[in-house]
């Protein structure tokens, strides 16, 4: 008889670019959208957005307020973060790297704004995922 599976709990799920995708029928608002996503590590701010674009603020503003209940810069800050924590996973990269890839220019703006978003700082955020990781033996979970 096969031994009976074990199952083990996920540590967590990472929200990717092609998962967080709206359907969006306004073709500026759309291409602004896809702006953000390819470039809030850049780093981009709305400027860049609205040059990219050629919309007015007042415009984008109120799109993003209606559609979506949040502002641009916020969309740019939640994608910075979402990278961030992608790269908080691996423990090679340096705290000043992930802040430079996620598109901050100092680290102590990088941390203020990680807390800011998610109420730790990135070394605690670190040292809880690697609390939560399944130790492993030869490369097999224990």
């Amino acid at each position: 008889m096969a031994p009976e599976p074990e199952l083990i709990e996920p540590i967590g799920v990472v929200t990717r670019q092609t998962t967080n995708i709206f359907a969006v029928k306004e073709p500026r608002l759309a291409e602004a959208l896809r702006y953000i996503r390819e470039h809030a590590c850049d780093p981009c701010s709305v400027d860049d957005v609205l040059r990219h674009v050629a919309v007015s603020r007042r415009w984008l503003e109120g799109q993003f307020s209606r559609r979506f209940a949040h502002t641009p810069y916020d969309a740019i800050k939640m994608i910075r973060m979402e990278r961030a924590r992608e790269l908080l996973r691996d423990p090679d990269q340096t705290l000043k790297a992930i802040a430079e890839k996620s598109g901050y220019h100092h680290v102590q703006n990088f941390v203020a704004a990680f807390r800011q978003a998610t109420g730790e700082t990135p070394a605690i955020h670190r040292a809880r995922l690697r609390a939560n990781a399944p130790s492993t033996i030869s490369g097999r979970p224990n």
